[in-house]
């Protein structure tokens, strides 16, 4: 008898997962979470592309409360649209995935945008001349608490390898209005 209950336990313990076994390492293949940002000044970060496509308004950068990131606000009447593009990131073979954080203020009900792509074939020089391929993101928008920060979600990149570029579109149409981009990700 006392043999069938140790042969019962030993299974039991066998067949139970271990609760102090790690979930599997994923490592950072990018990580921008611009704690090198010096406030209220042009985003000039190494390998970023900063243009405005309408309008003169740039992407800068921002500190509030230690936390670097990044912000377009318009402070023009009229149309404002400025890309920020990422460096170069390789993704070598492994299927990656993308990640950041967006907030806004002063968001008017209709009129301001911010779209996420990717590029294979962008030279850093002409974003005209590459393709740029939107993903889907969740961002702040009209409804999102004012300066808080939410998760644009697990954006596969399993379609993508080698070389690419993440590319932020923001437009806005009215004055004050603001969007804001922390830590990006690829793991």
């Amino acid at each position: 008898m006392k043999k069938i209950i140790l042969l019962f336990t030993a299974l039991i313990i066998i067949s139970c997962d271990d609760d102090t076994s790690l979930p599997p390492y994923t490592p950072l293949v990018y990580l921008e979470d611009f704690e090198t940002a010096e406030d209220n000044m042009v985003l000039n970060i190494d390998g970023f592309t900063n243009v405005a496509e309408t309008g003169t308004i740039l992407w800068s950068e921002q500190v509030f409360d230690r936390n670097g990131y990044t912000e377009f606000l318009s402070e023009a009447e009229g149309t404002s649209t400025a890309w920020l593009i990422t460096p170069a990131i390789d993704l070598g073979s492994t299927k990656r995935t993308f990640h950041f954080q967006s907030a806004q203020h002063h968001l008017p009900q209709t009129g301001s945008t911010l779209e996420v792509f990717i590029s294979t074939d962008y030279n850093e020089s002409d974003i005209s001349a590459a393709t740029w391929i939107p993903l889907q993101a969740k961002t702040a928008g009209f409804y999102t608490d004012w300066y808080k920060f939410i998760s644009s979600g697990e954006i596969s990149l399993k379609d993508y390898s080698s070389i690419v570029h993440i590319a932020f579109k923001a437009t806005h149409t009215t004055t004050g209005s603001s969007y804001q981009i922390d830590n990006i990700k690829i793991y």
